[in-house]
């Protein structure tokens, strides 16, 4: 799912602490997880872009490990071999929770 906000004055780090995120990958895509138990899986997966005065995020729901190798190959090269929901109710419920907590910060 993609949607878009209002820029803030907040590093990309500290916005997903304020959503309970931990911070997965820094570099071409600052993405971000939140585990939704104990365990590495399920969990909600977010990616943060930082375009001019708006915040755009890619968001999905990771239920397994994805199956397509090692985690060194770029994402552009990667096929698409992983569980991920994209727009189901739970991402949908999500988004809006997101929506709602960057426009109070």
């Amino acid at each position: 799912m993609k949607f878009e906000t209002e820029k803030k004055k907040i590093s990309k780090v500290n916005l997903c602490r304020e959503l309970n995120y931990k911070v997965h990958r820094k570099g071409e895509e600052f993405n971000c997880v939140k585990p939704l138990n104990n365990r590495d899986f399920p969990r909600f997966h977010l990616f943060i872009e930082e375009v001019g005065d708006v915040l755009k995020f890619k968001l999905h729901l990771d239920q397994k490990r994805s199956s397509y190798g090692k985690e060194s190959i770029k994402p552009s090269a990667r096929p698409n071999a992983h569980s991920g929901e994209y727009e189901s109710e739970r991402v949908e419920q999500e988004a809006e929770r997101i929506k709602r907590k960057v426009k109070n910060l």
